[in-house]
């Protein structure tokens, strides 16, 4: 039985090179084991007749003049999505085209976050293509090697960091790894002071130099809003956390964030799991909870 997951990638044009038709073809070629990908390239208005077969399949049109009313087919029970390649389809006559294809595409797709307009970035899902339909690309070395933890809160007893300093402490010392505290509160004083752990005090978040870390561990019984974690993410820190704050959610969505349960667990994905985040991964970040759509996603 085929269990494959159906995709449809199509383009206009007679050309079979170019930008579009490549990409394509290298998701085709390079897709995961569980998608059967098609792709369709639409040359005369005959061709269209093709596109009817694939109905509650889903479909990925790049957007063109011609091709983008395609989406209006999804009042029938359709599953078209527009992929944007380039701001051109935002001028002139195509903006009106391409209005269209928003409204009605079920998800926008795009590669680079200027083939879009402000002001419709909120639908979009950043180079969800690639996320999606590629798969995962060989990690360089470097980007598993784990130096340097850091936690970012009060030294409160209900975010519980003497508590992450003991039972991770013998596992630092081992493998040369430093936990860095930034916070101050009442627990200063119960936290272990060891060759690997580091208590920095009282800093403002903005004025964090990210780039000294690896992970953010969050070890906390609860959390609001995961504000710090979403600052970590955009900085190219991945993020370990206690299933609080909606992390777990997050986590469905973003591939840099890791739930643990016991310190077990956290140690597991530190040795085995954690990769840095990719450049590919903080765009989508940035897209989805930058300042300027913070607002617009909570």
């Amino acid at each position: 039985m085929n269990n494959k997951k159906r995709i449809i990638l199509i383009f206009w044009g007679v050309a079979e090179y170019g930008g579009v038709p490549t990409m394509f073809k290298n998701i085709q070629n390079e897709s995961l084991d569980n998608y059967e990908i098609k792709i369709l390239q639409i040359k005369t208005l005959k061709d269209f007749k093709e596109v009817l077969k694939y109905k509650r399949t889903k479909i990925v049109v790049s957007m063109t003049p011609i091709i983008g009313i395609l989406p209006v087919l999804n009042l029938f029970g359709y599953d078209i999505n527009v992929y944007f390649h380039s701001i051109v389809e935002w001028k002139g006559y195509r903006t009106f085209i391409s209005l269209i294809a928003c409204l009605f595409s079920k998800k926008l797709y795009v590669t680079q976050e200027k083939a879009l307009p402000k002001f419709i970035r909120n639908k979009v899902c950043f180079d969800e293509i690639g996320i999606a339909l590629n798969p995962p690309s060989k990690q360089n070395s470097d980007e598993r090697v784990i130096k340097s933890l850091l936690t970012v809160s009060r030294l409160d007893p209900i975010k519980r960091l003497p508590d992450l300093a003991k039972n991770l402490n013998t596992y630092l010392l081992k493998n040369d790894i430093s936990l860095n505290i930034i916070g101050d509160g009442i627990d200063y004083d119960n936290i272990p002071k060891t060759n690997n752990i580091f208590l920095k005090g009282y800093i403002s978040n903005k004025d964090i130099d990210w780039d000294n870390y690896d992970v953010l561990i969050i070890n906390s019984l609860q959390e609001g809003f995961p504000v710090v974690a979403l600052e970590a993410l955009t900085a190219g820190v991945g993020v370990i956390s206690r299933d609080v704050g909606n992390l777990k959610e997050l986590s469905k969505i973003f591939h840099n964030i890791w739930i643990f349960n016991t310190y077990e667990e956290l140690i597991y994905i530190i040795k085995n799991k954690y990769v840095k985040p990719s450049l590919k991964d903080i765009k989508k970040i940035k897209m989805q909870y930058g300042a300027d759509n913070f607002a617009s996603n909570f």
